[in-house]
């Protein structure tokens, strides 16, 4: 297993805050890679206190829960800049944000969005897209999206925001990489489904019984078929 560290100090600048955090990442080095930097690519990682947003080369913004609020982190080059904000919930500010960042008119070539890995995360994982449909605006347009989520109701929270003219293709993997059967009864309503080429489906299997018409557009799918 690889491990990403991402290491954030909260230095002299911000003394009653003098701390070190370590965020480690295990991901299974078969598995689809991320992007490389000089794509134009949003990577997003949510765990239970933080949210990191990183669009290519712009600065890495960081959502961290405190107290009765979040602090907000801009790691700029010359070092980060932060913000408290009292009584705002980390989750909300951050698909706020975010909503802002996107810029309809530019298609990324990548959206990746990471829940990390571990069981707590999957009940989480719901409150952050039920905040994020709030805010949601008119469809993002990306030619890939890379989605580490625990079900089918994680994607159908996602999916319809995105622009289904220009999604190419969908990779799906589970975040606990545990093998389970993926539902796919409402995914292949969608329309991004059914306009999208390529699908790859890791970490979920999906049931040999489904209709293999909804199957039949893409030019290329990656998928583990197995009979319950």
């Amino acid at each position: 297993m690889l491990k990403y560290l991402v290491i954030s100090l909260l230095d002299r600048l911000w003394p009653a805050f003098n701390f070190l955090t370590f965020h480690v990442f295990e991901r299974d080095p078969t598995l689809d890679p991320l992007p490389s930097p000089p794509d134009n690519s949003i990577l997003i990682v949510v765990t239970h206190d933080i949210i990191s947003y990183c669009h290519t080369s712009k600065p890495i913004i960081e959502y961290r829960r405190f107290q009765n609020g979040c602090i907000k982190t801009v790691n700029l080059w010359f070092g980060p800049e932060r913000k408290w904000m009292e009584k705002v919930d980390f989750v909300t500010a951050f698909c706020e944000d975010f909503w802002k960042f996107a810029d309809q008119k530019e298609v990324l070539d990548n959206l990746n969005l990471k829940f990390s890995g571990d069981e707590e995360m999957e009940e989480f994982s719901a409150e952050f897209l039920e905040k994020f449909r709030l805010v949601a605006r008119p469809p993002l347009k990306t030619r890939r999206v890379r989605l580490e989520v625990f079900n089918q109701e994680n994607l159908i929270s996602i999916l319809p925001y995105l622009d289904s003219e220009a999604l190419e293709t969908i990779v799906i993997i589970e975040a606990l990489r545990r093998s389970t059967k993926l539902e796919i009864d409402e995914l292949v309503t969608l329309d991004q489904w059914k306009k999208a080429e390529e699908l790859k489906i890791r970490s979920f299997h999906v049931d040999t019984g489904v209709d293999m018409d909804n199957f039949r557009h893409f030019k290329k799918v990656e998928v583990d078929f197995k009979s319950v």
